[in-house]
């Protein structure tokens, strides 16, 4: 009873106004996703190889997007003295969207100054940009924290979250696609071409929001920087920003090598690894809705613990695969890890802009993501340096071989079944308890969907069994049994 309430009090929530306004963000953020594909991932990496990018570039490479992410303190920081985040994050956005352009230009423009100018000035840009892109950041989550009322926010993210990795895994397939139809083209042609499209894309989706109101933001006096502090200072949300950092750690300390141990070790081709990541971009969109309506009607606190509890499988099937057989174990697992990133996505929003202060909101936010997003790079950089130290090394037991990637992941198993230990620390008011929502409605609602098939086979055997018994009677005799007899 308490539920049905619950969900027609959201669905009151759910106006003309907001339904426009959700699609709206949703029809930006399928263009982000476009941007992001076309100019970042596969492409950059294709054109810095093209350029003749070495492994100590790539690895400055890898690391500017993290060293960049303390500047969401700095965006913070200044929001305490504007009243308006719309007329400066929309400029500043749509400038570093740009920026993939004259990074593509930089061949053409300067052709005499060879590979290491045309690189280290790429580097510089992706630096600039990386820098503008974080301090937009605090800024929208936090202006998307005071329009979306908080009794559908969790719905809001879901839906939005589904038709994302939709995009992501179209414009993935165009992105393999375009380097499969320009294979025989010089790859600085390529990257330009996909850059120009991209950043078309990117820009149209910050021009959105010129439409999309904005409540004024109360100004302080003055700067205040003892406020960065404020959210390390509050208890409850102290362990929702260590959940976070750790669970980072955990994450990137293996996933980053998936794909290198795909086509190393298991000897799949670039094209089967991009299907398979296609696959498992799709499989967030399969179960997005019901999260984002669970976190509503429960709260976040128990969907981020069964979330967390499971995402290790993906890792052990990792484990588990081996050359030949590797997709019939992988692709269920990236279906399902997709399905408990999208809840995983979806609670650490909600709970992130539902329980910071909304006078405080971009400094929360910053705290947030910027200590996650350090701790995630310390893991890769950590797993990574391992990696490099081991080399080619293996070992055997039981029978069978396992290598350096083999190790990482099964440290990466471990730490991340020890998150749930943090999880259930995270404290959020009028929440259920994680075992309560399992018995009662997750699991239950895994029982009505398995018993769909089942039901179909069920019925299907007892309707012919009804018309076996029914051709008997029609002719007189007693049914297949009393033929043979007769």
């Amino acid at each position: 009873m308490e539920m049905a309430v619950q969900s027609e009090r959201s669905q009151s929530l759910w106006t003309p106004d907001i339904r426009r306004l959700a699609r709206r963000i949703t029809f930006a953020g399928c263009l982000a996703m476009i941007y992001m594909e076309f100019t970042g991932s596969t492409p950059i990496i294709e054109y810095s190889r093209r350029l003749g990018m070495t492994d100590f570039e790539f690895g400055i490479l890898g690391a500017l997007a993290p060293a960049m992410l303390p500047f969401q303190f700095v965006a913070g920081l200044l929001l305490q003295r504007i009243r308006s985040r719309k007329r400066i994050w929309i400029p500043l956005v749509a400038s570093c969207r740009l920026f993939p352009v004259p990074i593509a230009l930089l061949p053409w423009v300067f052709p005499e100054a060879g590979n290491r100018i045309w690189i280290w000035g790429m580097l510089g840009l992706i630096a600039v940009g990386e820098m503008l892109a974080n301090l937009g950041v605090p800024m929208w989550f936090s202006w998307m924290g005071d329009i979306i009322p908080k009794g559908i926010m969790s719905e809001f993210w879901a839906r939005r979250r589904r038709w994302l990795v939709i995009s992501q895994a179209l414009a993935t397939l165009l992105v393999a696609g375009a380097f499969v139809v320009f294979r025989r083209m010089d790859a600085r042609l390529t990257y330009l071409v996909l850059a120009t499209v991209g950043a078309a894309a990117g820009v149209w989706d910050i021009l959105l929001f010129l439409k999309v109101p904005e409540p004024p933001m109360e100004r302080r006096p003055r700067m205040d920087a003892r406020l960065a502090l404020e959210p390390f200072r509050d208890p409850d949300f102290r362990r929702f920003i260590f959940f976070g950092a750790y669970w980072s750690f955990a994450a990137t300390f293996s996933f980053v090598f998936f794909r290198l141990y795909m086509l190393e070790t298991l000897h799949l081709t670039a094209d089967t690894v991009n299907l398979l990541y296609c696959c498992h971009a799709l499989g967030g969109a399969l179960l997005t809705e019901h999260f984002g309506i669970l976190g509503d009607r429960v709260g976040n606190r128990p969907v981020i613990i069964l979330c967390s509890t499971l995402k290790s499988l993906v890792v052990i099937a990792m484990l588990l695969a081996r050359p030949g057989l590797a997709l019939l174990i992988l692709v269920p697992s990236f279906l399902l890890d997709n399905m408990l990133n999208t809840g995983m996505f979806v609670s650490q929003n909600t709970y992130l802009l539902r329980q910071s202060p909304k006078e405080n909101r971009p400094l929360y936010i910053a705290a947030s993501m910027a200590t996650a997003g350090l701790c995630g790079s310390a893991g890769s950089f950590v797993s990574g340096q391992w990696l490099e130290m081991v080399g080619g090394r293996t070992w055997t037991f039981f029978g069978t071989e396992w290598n350096r990637f083999h190790v990482v992941f099964a440290i990466s198993a471990i730490l991340r079944m020890l998150a749930v230990f943090a999880a259930v620390r995270i404290r959020e008011p009028r929440s259920r308890p994680a075992e309560e929502v399992l018995t009662e409605i997750v699991g239950p609602a895994i029982y009505r969907r398995l018993s769909i098939p089942l039901d179909f086979v069920w019925r299907f055997f007892e309707h012919e069994e009804e018309d076996g018994r029914e051709s008997g009677a029609g002719s007189g005799r007693p049914g297949p049994e009393g033929s043979s007899r007769a």
